[in-house]
């Protein structure tokens, strides 16, 4: 039996931030309860705001600057976001209910840091203007139908709208509902996508002696990719195998724009450089490498002293350099890894050339990124929809009426609530616009 066509004006694909920010606004500019119905392919609406901040909900950031953002179009992303922040504001959380603070770096929660309560308190903005939110609603295809467009999902319901605001996610975070369709979609309708790979994940690295010991253990400091000036800072993570933390995150995401291409894009593995690029750490970026040289000439000097009148037993000079510079763990790993293996425990002095080149491996410690964690392990997605498809106002240039917003875009932030920002703002910014573009 044939199912009937549904009809409304506003038609949503997506219950995640960018979605449910597109029907509060739609809302808001007095769209009726039934013009307007929002489809979401999960069984839950806002999976990643659940997940998002640890649970606590970095739902955004007070300086969403363009320098926080990677794009291939970096000129088109910093337009965007000049027009985000004229359309979107901290008012949408007031109005929503939500009372929001902000910690010291500009990041913002929720002040009850509770991501439930914003998908509760975002899903009754919804109800509020009597909208419909449909889930187990998978997206099957979309196509022009007179002046509007015919969706068709996968239980072969259709809808019928004159407007249609694609919330499509990404597939980063694979389990949380990800979509890693969206690419093909656009590419069916004829659009410039940018081919995606993970981002804000894991960077896996080549192991070696040195991975082996100091895993586990974190340092405070900066990286970069050796040939490149741009640099990461905050605090890393050292596996077996890879490099995390909040900063490592950021850096991942540098590295899946440098990167020109993988051996391995398949969408459940990890993604393999073609190429292995060298990163350097910083282990201690209080000091410029020539203070840290001198810093070591004096320590070395108190080694001295101090061995003399026998007050050092088990400690090699190497060690005692290292010693409160670096984790103890690290500093026995760099020992084991200099040592090949053999722990360095000579108590001979450095000459000064040695220091100096001690000194520049604190500064430009060598590690060899080899690849990028799968999608199971990244937050986002670098890559998608590219901007040069849409105006200002996130319309598809080439389909009047059809919007782009979100993850699915060529537009991905750093840790610190820019993500989510740029979901609720650009969603917000495509339901006013949906709103006036049926007028």
């Amino acid at each position: 039996m044939a199912v009937a066509t549904q009809k409304v004006k506003v038609l949503i694909i997506g219950a995640g931030p960018s979605g449910l920010a597109a029907a509060i606004a739609a809302g808001e500019a007095g769209l009726a309860p039934q013009d307007l119905v929002v489809l979401e392919a999960q069984n839950i609406p806002g999976r990643k705001i659940l997940a998002s901040g640890n649970g606590r909900c970095n739902l955004g950031n007070l300086s969403p600057l363009p320098e926080n953002y990677h794009s291939s179009r970096p000129e088109l992303a910093e337009r965007l976001l000049e027009k985000l922040a004229s359309a979107y504001s901290l008012d949408f959380w007031r109005r929503a209910g939500i009372a929001i603070k902000a910690d010291e770096a500009g990041r913002l929660y929720p002040q009850s840091e509770e991501a439930a309560a914003v998908q509760r308190m975002l899903l009754r903005r919804v109800s509020h203007f009597g909208f419909t939110v449909e889930m187990a609603k998978a997206l099957k295809a979309i196509a022009r139908s007179g002046k509007g467009y015919l969706v068709t999902c996968k239980d072969d319901s259709k809808w019928e709208a004159e407007a249609v605001i694609l919330a499509l996610g990404g597939p980063g975070g694979a389990d949380l509902g990800a979509n890693a369709k969206a690419q093909a979609l656009f590419d069916g309708l004829g659009l410039d996508t940018v081919d995606q790979r993970p981002a804000l994940t894991q960077i896996l690295l080549k192991e070696n002696a040195f991975l082996k010991r100091a895993q586990g253990s974190r340092f405070k400091g900066s990286a970069q990719i050796a040939s490149s000036r741009s640099k990461v800072r905050g605090e890393f993570l050292f596996s077996q195998r890879a490099l995390s933390g909040i900063a490592a995150l950021d850096l991942s995401n540098l590295l899946a724009n440098t990167q020109g291409s993988f051996k391995d894009k398949a969408e459940n593995s990890d993604f393999i450089f073609s190429k292995p690029l060298r990163l350097e750490l910083d282990f201690l970026t209080e000091y410029t490498e020539a203070d840290l040289r001198k810093f070591l000439e004096a320590k070395q000097d108190s080694f001295r002293q101090e061995i003399t009148k026998n007050w050092i037993e088990e400690q090699s000079c190497l060690s005692y350099l290292l010693d409160s510079l670096i984790n103890a763990k690290q500093v026995k790993a760099y020992l084991l890894a200099e040592g090949k293996g053999r722990l360095l425990d000579t108590k001979e002095v450095f000459s000064k050339a040695q220091l100096a080149k001690l000194a520049h491996a604190l500064k430009h410690f060598p590690l060899t990124a080899i690849g990028l964690r799968s999608y199971k392990f990244a937050q986002t997605a670098n890559g998608g929809l590219s901007l040069s498809e849409l105006d200002e106002n996130l319309q598809i240039k080439k389909y009047p009426g059809l919007f782009a917003v979100g993850e699915c875009l060529d537009l991905t932030g750093n840790c610190g609530g820019y993500n989510l920002y740029f979901a609720f703002a650009s969603g917000y910014l495509a339901g006013q616009t949906a709103k006036a573009y049926l007028s």
